[in-house]
């Protein structure tokens, strides 16, 4: 970024304030150094860390000359662009768009950084741009911006909706705390003797959410949902596939800030080609699995129920 920026490339970097709260600030000095612009999303002070923790810009897009954009999970940490896969590396995915759909992404960063910059940066003027020419048959999708500059509770939407036409429901996130709401529906889904799967790390990078996912997984796997923990990962992906004529994917996880309190953003594919693709990449990941829940013990019990008291929070 500090090399393009000094080749006069307009380059501005926007990280979360909580989110990167005990990163350095030298990244960003050094950026905007080289003749770019790098700014916190709601910076925060010490005192204010806990006054900060909604409303969080979760989202994770890089836009490039208002013509291609890649979207997705996909954090720029260190345990994710590693050239080469160690120990730690995380699994997750991202997409590469073209097209008319760029105009819309970059919107959204516009959108982001006028609120923290006030700058006025105005949305891409590419909104007609045709996909590269012997590229591949453009996809369709749908963008998907989600919090409180979005339509109101557009994901809780999307997936509610989903559910009730859906016969196939794979869903992959690092994070499942759903709202009750949710959680009906997918017990609804699994009644109906719908393929309803849930993938997560059998460890994710935070211990108290793994502790509060487990009555909710108990609930549903009572009704046939089939429950898929990955053991040698972090498996950081957010992806759902409804049948063949839809799948989700971005930053939202299954839970209840990204239904509600966080920024995010993610969109809906609806060609078949793409949504196959997606399930081919989720089919992989299967045969390394672990199946069911952990194994249930008193401690893990007395955990779970005093997580899930305050799983809005995590």
């Amino acid at each position: 970024m500090c090399e393009k920026a000094k080749q006069g490339v307009q380059v501005r970097l926007l990280c979360d304030g909580f989110g990167s709260f005990l990163a350095s600030d030298a990244p960003l000095q050094r950026i905007i150094e080289a003749g770019g612009n790098a700014r916190r999303f709601k910076p925060m002070s010490h005192l204010s860390r806990l006054a900060y923790l909604n409303f969080r810009n979760h989202r994770k897009l890089l836009v490039v000359d208002g013509k291609r954009a890649i979207l997705g999970s996909a954090n720029l940490v260190e345990e994710e662009m590693s050239p080469h896969e160690t120990d730690d590396s995380w699994i997750d995915l991202s997409l590469e768009i073209e097209g008319p759909a760029v105009a819309h992404l970059q919107a959204v960063f516009c959108s982001d950084w006028n609120f923290v910059t006030a700058e006025n940066l105005p949305p891409s003027k590419v909104a007609g741009c045709e996909p590269v020419e012997g590229e591949n048959p453009p996809g369709r999708l749908t963008v998907l911006p989600i919090g409180p500059d979005a339509p109101h509770e557009i994901v809780d939407d999307f997936w509610l909706l989903g559910l009730a036409q859906a016969e196939r429901v794979w869903i992959c996130t690092p994070y499942f705390v759903p709202p009750p709401h949710a959680v009906r529906a997918l017990e609804l889904a699994c009644r109906r003797g719908l393929d309803v799967r849930i993938m997560v790390p059998n460890s994710s990078d935070l211990a108290p959410v793994d502790y509060a996912r487990y009555d909710f997984f108990d609930d549903l796997q009572q009704v046939g949902a089939k429950i898929l923990r990955y053991p040698e990962k972090m498996v950081h992906a957010k992806v759902g596939v409804l049948d063949d004529f839809v799948a989700f994917v971005g930053s939202a996880n299954f839970d209840v800030r990204s239904f509600f309190l966080n920024y995010e953003l993610s969109v809906a594919i609806h060609d078949r080609p793409t949504v196959d693709a997606i399930a081919k990449w989720y089919e992989d990941l299967v045969p390394h699995c672990e199946r069911g829940l952990e194994t249930r013990s008193a401690w893990r019990s007395t955990i779970a129920t005093v997580t899930r008291v305050f799983a809005s929070e995590l």
